[in-house]
Protein backbone atom coordinates (compact mmCIF):
# COMPACT_ATOMS: atom_id res chain seq x y z
CA UNK A 1 0.00 0.00 0.00
CA UNK A 2 2.81 2.33 0.94
CA UNK A 3 4.80 1.42 -2.02
CA UNK A 4 1.26 2.44 -4.30
CA UNK A 5 0.99 5.75 -2.58
CA UNK A 6 4.77 6.59 -3.32
CA UNK A 7 4.22 5.58 -7.01
CA UNK A 8 0.86 7.56 -6.99
CA UNK A 9 2.57 10.84 -5.60
CA UNK A 10 5.68 10.58 -7.39
CA UNK A 11 3.14 10.41 -10.40
CA UNK A 12 0.97 13.11 -9.73
CA UNK A 13 4.48 15.42 -8.97
CA UNK A 14 5.58 15.05 -12.45
CA UNK A 15 2.48 15.89 -13.74
CA UNK A 16 2.36 18.93 -11.91
CA UNK A 17 6.09 19.68 -12.72
CA UNK A 18 5.49 18.85 -16.23
CA UNK A 19 2.21 21.31 -16.37
CA UNK A 20 4.30 23.88 -14.80
CA UNK A 21 6.90 24.05 -17.31
CA UNK A 22 4.61 23.18 -20.28
CA UNK A 23 2.93 26.98 -18.91
CA UNK A 24 6.33 28.50 -18.73
CA UNK A 25 7.06 27.44 -22.03
CA UNK A 26 3.76 28.67 -23.65
CA UNK A 27 3.88 31.74 -21.41
CA UNK A 28 7.32 32.92 -22.74
CA UNK A 29 6.63 31.95 -26.75
CA UNK A 30 3.64 34.15 -26.60
CA UNK A 31 5.78 36.98 -25.16
CA UNK A 32 8.42 36.17 -27.86
CA UNK A 33 5.63 36.30 -30.50
CA UNK A 34 4.47 39.46 -29.21
CA UNK A 35 7.65 41.14 -29.04
CA UNK A 36 8.05 39.78 -32.44
CA UNK A 37 4.95 41.33 -33.89
CA UNK A 38 6.24 44.23 -31.96
CA UNK A 39 9.31 44.54 -33.43
CA UNK A 40 7.61 43.88 -37.23
CA UNK A 41 5.60 46.81 -37.06
CA UNK A 42 8.23 49.19 -36.53
CA UNK A 43 10.26 47.90 -39.51
CA UNK A 44 6.90 48.97 -41.72
CA UNK A 45 7.56 52.44 -40.21
CA UNK A 46 9.12 55.38 -41.96
CA UNK A 47 12.19 55.22 -39.87
CA UNK A 48 15.09 58.10 -40.09
CA UNK A 49 18.05 55.82 -39.75
CA UNK A 50 21.41 56.92 -39.77
CA UNK A 51 24.20 54.89 -41.49
CA UNK A 52 27.27 56.38 -40.01
CA UNK A 53 25.36 55.78 -36.31
CA UNK A 54 28.13 54.49 -33.98
CA UNK A 55 26.40 51.97 -32.97
CA UNK A 56 26.86 50.57 -36.24
CA UNK A 57 23.10 49.40 -36.16
CA UNK A 58 22.04 52.99 -37.90
CA UNK A 59 20.60 53.94 -34.52
CA UNK A 60 19.04 50.19 -33.66
CA UNK A 61 21.62 48.10 -31.43
CA UNK A 62 19.45 49.08 -28.15
CA UNK A 63 16.78 46.27 -29.96
CA UNK A 64 19.51 44.17 -29.82
CA UNK A 65 19.31 44.30 -25.81
CA UNK A 66 16.12 42.19 -26.14
CA UNK A 67 18.78 39.13 -26.38
CA UNK A 68 20.67 39.72 -23.64
CA UNK A 69 16.92 39.55 -21.78
CA UNK A 70 16.18 36.83 -22.78
CA UNK A 71 19.18 34.98 -21.51
CA UNK A 72 16.98 34.05 -18.44
CA UNK A 73 14.65 32.09 -20.48
CA UNK A 74 17.75 30.43 -22.49
CA UNK A 75 19.28 29.34 -19.42
CA UNK A 76 15.80 27.87 -18.14
CA UNK A 77 15.49 25.95 -21.50
CA UNK A 78 18.97 25.34 -21.38
CA UNK A 79 18.50 23.57 -18.04
CA UNK A 80 15.54 21.37 -18.83
CA UNK A 81 18.15 19.28 -21.89
CA UNK A 82 21.16 19.43 -19.50
CA UNK A 83 18.79 17.51 -17.07
CA UNK A 84 17.89 15.50 -19.51
CA UNK A 85 21.63 14.64 -20.10
CA UNK A 86 22.92 14.29 -16.92
CA UNK A 87 20.42 11.81 -16.25
CA UNK A 88 22.06 9.51 -19.25
CA UNK A 89 25.40 10.28 -18.26
CA UNK A 90 24.31 8.85 -14.51
CA UNK A 91 22.19 6.50 -14.96
CA UNK A 92 23.12 5.04 -18.64
CA UNK A 93 27.59 6.13 -18.39
CA UNK A 94 26.96 7.32 -21.46
CA UNK A 95 29.53 10.14 -22.32
CA UNK A 96 28.35 14.03 -22.26
CA UNK A 97 28.80 14.20 -25.95
CA UNK A 98 27.03 10.98 -27.28
CA UNK A 99 24.33 13.48 -28.15
CA UNK A 100 26.56 16.09 -29.10
CA UNK A 101 25.27 16.96 -32.05
CA UNK A 102 21.59 16.93 -30.68
CA UNK A 103 22.89 19.01 -28.14
CA UNK A 104 24.24 21.60 -30.79
CA UNK A 105 21.64 21.55 -32.91
CA UNK A 106 19.58 22.67 -29.74
CA UNK A 107 21.81 25.23 -28.93
CA UNK A 108 21.84 26.56 -32.25
CA UNK A 109 17.84 26.37 -32.55
CA UNK A 110 17.20 28.46 -29.34
CA UNK A 111 19.91 30.92 -30.38
CA UNK A 112 17.76 31.60 -33.04
CA UNK A 113 14.39 31.50 -31.96
CA UNK A 114 15.66 34.40 -29.81
CA UNK A 115 17.30 36.41 -32.63
CA UNK A 116 15.35 35.78 -35.62
CA UNK A 117 12.90 38.63 -34.08
CA UNK A 118 15.46 41.43 -34.59
CA UNK A 119 16.11 40.23 -38.95
CA UNK A 120 12.96 41.42 -39.58
CA UNK A 121 14.99 44.79 -40.24
CA UNK A 122 17.77 43.54 -42.29
CA UNK A 123 16.09 44.89 -45.62
CA UNK A 124 15.95 48.09 -44.12
CA UNK A 125 19.39 47.87 -42.80
CA UNK A 126 21.22 46.47 -45.93
CA UNK A 127 19.31 49.42 -47.96
CA UNK A 128 20.36 51.85 -45.42
CA UNK A 129 23.67 50.17 -45.61
CA UNK A 130 24.28 50.53 -49.69
CA UNK A 131 22.93 54.22 -49.53
CA UNK A 132 25.37 55.18 -46.82
CA UNK A 133 28.49 53.12 -48.67
CA UNK A 134 27.56 55.70 -52.05
CA UNK A 135 26.65 58.36 -50.32
CA UNK A 136 29.20 59.01 -47.83
CA UNK A 137 32.12 57.03 -50.33
CA UNK A 138 31.61 59.61 -52.71
CA UNK A 139 31.63 62.36 -49.94
CA UNK A 140 35.05 60.67 -48.68
CA UNK A 141 36.39 60.71 -52.27
CA UNK A 142 35.70 64.50 -52.66
CA UNK A 143 37.26 65.59 -49.72
CA UNK A 144 40.43 63.34 -50.09
CA UNK A 145 40.51 65.17 -53.69
CA UNK A 146 40.75 68.15 -52.35
CA UNK A 147 42.74 67.20 -49.95
CA UNK A 148 45.27 66.04 -51.68
CA UNK A 149 45.05 68.96 -54.09
CA UNK A 150 45.61 71.51 -51.65
CA UNK A 151 48.84 69.96 -49.73
CA UNK A 152 50.20 67.42 -52.36
CA UNK A 153 49.39 69.56 -55.35
CA UNK A 154 52.37 71.92 -54.12
CA UNK A 155 55.08 71.34 -51.60
CA UNK A 156 55.28 75.48 -51.42
CA UNK A 157 55.07 75.51 -47.62
CA UNK A 158 53.12 72.53 -47.57
CA UNK A 159 55.14 71.23 -44.14
CA UNK A 160 55.33 74.35 -42.00
CA UNK A 161 51.23 74.41 -42.76
CA UNK A 162 50.86 71.19 -41.73
CA UNK A 163 51.38 71.49 -37.90
CA UNK A 164 48.96 73.90 -37.56
CA UNK A 165 45.85 73.25 -40.48
CA UNK A 166 42.84 71.62 -39.23
CA UNK A 167 42.00 69.84 -42.77
CA UNK A 168 43.94 66.75 -41.52
CA UNK A 169 41.51 66.53 -38.65
CA UNK A 170 38.18 67.05 -40.74
CA UNK A 171 39.27 64.61 -42.94
CA UNK A 172 40.39 61.67 -40.00
CA UNK A 173 36.94 62.48 -38.55
CA UNK A 174 35.09 62.07 -41.73
CA UNK A 175 37.18 58.85 -43.12
CA UNK A 176 36.33 57.32 -39.78
CA UNK A 177 32.70 57.85 -40.24
CA UNK A 178 32.76 56.87 -43.73
CA UNK A 179 34.53 53.18 -41.93
CA UNK A 180 31.55 53.58 -39.28
CA UNK A 181 28.67 52.98 -42.55
CA UNK A 182 31.03 50.36 -43.82
CA UNK A 183 31.32 48.38 -40.90
CA UNK A 184 27.44 48.73 -40.32
CA UNK A 185 25.49 45.47 -39.19
CA UNK A 186 22.91 43.73 -40.98
CA UNK A 187 20.83 42.73 -37.54
CA UNK A 188 20.98 45.33 -34.78
CA UNK A 189 22.94 43.27 -31.80
CA UNK A 190 26.20 43.28 -30.16
CA UNK A 191 28.60 40.69 -29.58
CA UNK A 192 28.01 41.34 -25.95
CA UNK A 193 24.26 40.25 -26.28
CA UNK A 194 25.02 37.07 -28.00
CA UNK A 195 28.16 35.89 -25.86
CA UNK A 196 25.54 36.53 -22.59
CA UNK A 197 23.02 34.52 -24.56
CA UNK A 198 25.50 31.83 -25.48
CA UNK A 199 27.07 31.60 -21.93
CA UNK A 200 23.32 31.20 -20.46
CA UNK A 201 22.95 28.43 -22.87
CA UNK A 202 26.29 26.38 -22.34
CA UNK A 203 26.47 27.09 -18.46
CA UNK A 204 24.22 24.27 -17.45
CA UNK A 205 26.15 21.72 -19.44
CA UNK A 206 29.36 22.44 -17.60
CA UNK A 207 28.11 20.33 -14.56
CA UNK A 208 27.34 17.63 -16.77
CA UNK A 209 30.70 17.30 -18.36
CA UNK A 210 32.28 17.42 -14.61
CA UNK A 211 29.93 14.55 -13.58
CA UNK A 212 31.77 11.94 -16.58
CA UNK A 213 34.99 13.02 -14.99
CA UNK A 214 36.40 11.20 -12.00
CA UNK A 215 36.73 12.96 -8.60
CA UNK A 216 40.35 13.00 -8.46
CA UNK A 217 40.96 14.82 -11.35
CA UNK A 218 37.88 17.13 -10.75
CA UNK A 219 39.87 18.32 -7.40
CA UNK A 220 43.23 18.04 -9.05
CA UNK A 221 42.58 20.92 -11.42
CA UNK A 222 40.85 22.86 -8.93
CA UNK A 223 43.49 22.33 -6.43
CA UNK A 224 45.82 23.73 -9.31
CA UNK A 225 43.60 26.55 -9.87
CA UNK A 226 44.68 28.07 -6.54
CA UNK A 227 48.85 26.82 -5.79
Amino acid sequence: MTTDLLFLSSRIALLVLLGSVLAFALGWLWRLWLWARLLWLLSRMDLRLVPSHPDLCAGLRFLGDSVRAFAIVALALAIIGAGRLANDVVHYGLSPFAHKYVVVAGLVGIIALFLAPLLVFTPRLLSEWRRGVFEYGALAGRLGRDFERKWLGDGNGARARGLEAPDFSAVEDLYQITANVHAMRLVPVDAGSLAALVTAILLPFVPVVLLSLPLGTVFGAVARLFL
